[in-house]
This record gives structure tokens, C-alpha cells and sequence, in this order.
């Protein structure tokens, strides 16, 4: 929906689906449709119906505390705070294998190269983590190399491709790119822009890129920057009451938006037909 203030009302004026939860993190998408997080200090992981948010099951992971979650080829992985990082299947909520990064401190996961690499952030390290898989049965990765960030606190981390990523910067409120052009052996970090200072109690930093290639920043605050590709704002989503830290877009602008510090995912769905 190319018009940003008509998109926004329709999400104010949206039916509004809540659950609890204890400590929400990344809200993530499987491929029996499920909606999934983590509970970042309880240590569950946690799937819920799409539609009314019903608690389908939960499986408890064994490294707390949880900090971060992806799902990839039929398995969810998930990162610990220390540094290691389960692969549960998605089929059966069983632990298929768990491997070190070698690096604490993980914020985000994504993917290249059909999974060959794997990319995470380090905050406290103020790094970039590459893991190569080593092995397919079971799935293992193994450290490959680190690179320092020109920039302290990388937290959010969305792929684009196999070759450009998106980085966003907690600590100074930036977005930066990564690109490649040696097949993943070294990166090119550009900065893109700079955010509005949203920092101020807030404990997060995550983007999401909507179907216009907007940039919907979560700072876990209650309010969500919205910025186009040139780095201008076109507004923001104020959630009263809220502490959003992360924000998933669906078809037709169906949202969901986990809520860490208020113990709560919650459904958004605007009347919007395409």
C-alpha cells in the first residue's frame, strides 16, 4: 500500500488480537503457517495460531537466555546470549542439532548462499559473526571469520540477497549496508541513514522492509519510524502503552508485533483488500 498515512489510519482503526507471553523476542513465520517466538528468560519457544493467536505448543530450550530466533529450511534456530545456537525442527519441536559461534552477545540471524553461510550480530562485540555449515546430517556451522563494525551496537540485520544486507546500529540510531563481491569473503559497509533519537530506555534496535521497500524501525518504544529508500521519514506508528521490539508484515499489511517488556504479541489486521 504505497500511501504511508492512509496505511497507518487503517492500522489504527484495525481489529487487534493479543496473547501473552513472557519476554517476547524476533516474531518469525513456518512453513505449516504458524506464528512462532521466544521467550527470551523462560526459555520456550512458543507457536501460535495466525488467526486468533491460540497457544498451538512450546518446546523448552536448554541455553538461556534466549536473545534471538530465524527460520530456515524447516527448522527454527535460535541464539543464546552466550553464544550458542540450537536448531529445533519445526515439525516435531525437536532439538536437531546445536553448535558455538564462538562469539556472545548475538542480536540477529540471516542466511546466504542457500544456507551455506550463516551472518549474526554481536553487540557487545561490535562485530559481524560468519559461520560456514560443515555439515548438512545433522546441520552444523562452524566459526568461519569476524568483522569489526565501523559502528558500536549492530543489533538488526534484514537480507536482501545473497550478496546486500542491512544492518541497523543501536547505539547510534544508523542503518547501514553490507554488500559483497567475492562470494561472501569480505563485506563493503556503507552507511544509509540516521534515524531520529528514539534510544532513550529503549533496549533494541530492529527493521523490517515492508512490500514498497519502506523501512519500519522498532526501538522497543511506542513508537515505530517509518523512512523510504533516500532516508526521508514518512511517519511513524505510535502504539500507546506498548514496547515494540519486533514487527512482522504479512500480505495485505496483516501485523503482528511482539512486545518484550510488556509480555505480549499482538495481531493487526487492517481493512485492506488488494
Amino acid at each position: 500500500m504505497p500511501n504511508i498515512n492512509s496505511l497507518l489510519y487503517k492500522l489504527n482503526m484495525s481489529t487487534i488480537v493479543s496473547v501473552n507471553i513472557s519476554h517476547p523476542r524476533d516474531i518469525v513465520t513456518d512453513s505449516y503457517d504458524h506464528i512462532a517466538s521466544i521467550e527470551e528468560f523462560t526459555n520456550d519457544l512458543v507457536r501460535f495460531d495466525p488467526t486468533n493467536l491460540t497457544i498451538i505448543d512450546r518446546s523448552s530450550i536448554l541455553i538461556p537466555p534466549q536473545m534471538t530466533m530465524t527460520f530456515f529450511n524447516n527448522a527454527y534456530y535460535i541464539a543464546s546470549y552466550s553464544g550458542f545456537i540450537i536448531v529445533i525442527d519445526s515439525q516435531n519441536l525437536t532439538m536437531i542439532s546445536n553448535f558455538s559461534s564462538s562469539v556472545y552477545g548475538l542480536r540477529g540471524i540471516i542466511f546466504v548462499n542457500q544456507g551455506q553461510m550463516m551472518i549474526l550480530t554481536s553487540f557487545e562485540n561490535n562485530c559481524l559473526v560468519f559461520l560456514n555449515r560443515t555439515s548438512l546430517f545433522p546441520i552444523q556451522y562452524q566459526y568461519s571469520f569476524r568483522q569489526t563494525t565501523s559502528f558500536p551496537g549492530p543489533h538488526g540485520i534484514w537480507r536482501m540477497n545473497d550478496s546486500f544486507f542491512y544492518v541497523t546500529s543501536y547505539t547510534n540510531n544508523a542503518l547501514y549496508s553490507y554488500r559483497t563481491n567475492d562470494c561472501g569473503r569480505s563485506w563493503n559497509e556503507t552507511f544509509v541513514l540516521q534515524m531520529a533519537y528514539m534510544n532513550s530506555g529503549s533496549a533494541n534496535s530492529r527493521l523490517t522492509i515492508d512490500e514498497c521497500n519502506r523501512f519500519w524501525f522498532a526501538f522497543e518504544t511506542d513508537t515505530i519510524l517509518i523512512y523510504d529508500q533516500n532516508g526521508t521519514m514518512l511517519g511513524n506508528w505510535i502504539l500507546p502503552n506498548s514496547l515494540v521490539f519486533d514487527v512482522k508484515i504479512m500480505n495485505n499489511y496483516l501485523m503482528y508485533v511482539s512486545e518484550s517488556n510488556r509480555n505480549r504479541i499482538r495481531r493487526f489486521q487492517p481493512a485492506i483488500q488488494c
